[in-house]
């Protein structure tokens, strides 16, 4: 999740868009409304990215500078997230078929409404 300016331009050569993860707020990983954040970096063509589940409408965030925070369903499985450049052409995707953004296994800590299998 760090590196140098240098490390950065050799990513930033092969990729348009850097996943960095899923985080939290305010100490805890879901917000009010139960959403995740999930974290990432892009390249300077990177005009918009679309975070897409497994099923269901994608969560889309438009205007970017260099990055962007989701705010992700973790209930539903996610599948990829694609960036697109000014003029709508694709510039990458990333599979988050394996990435979770569950944390909880009983009602213990979990968000109402947010107990996961």
């Amino acid at each position: 999740m760090s590196d140098s300016v240098e490390g950065w331009r050799e990513q930033f050569e092969d990729h348009a868009l850097v996943v960095l993860g899923p985080g939290g707020v305010k100490g805890q990983p879901f917000d009010a409304r139960g959403r995740r954040p999930l974290f990432g970096v892009t390249a300077r063509s990177v005009a918009r990215v679309e975070l897409r589940y497994a099923t269901g409408d994608a969560l889309v965030a438009g205007g970017l500078d260099g990055g962007f925070v989701l705010l992700a369903d973790p209930g539903r499985p996610l599948r990829e997230i694609v960036a697109f450049d000014d003029g709508g052409q694709e510039l990458e995707h990333v599979d988050l078929s394996g990435m979770e953004l569950r944390v909880c296994r009983d009602e213990r800590g979990c968000p109402p409404g947010r107990l996961q299998p």
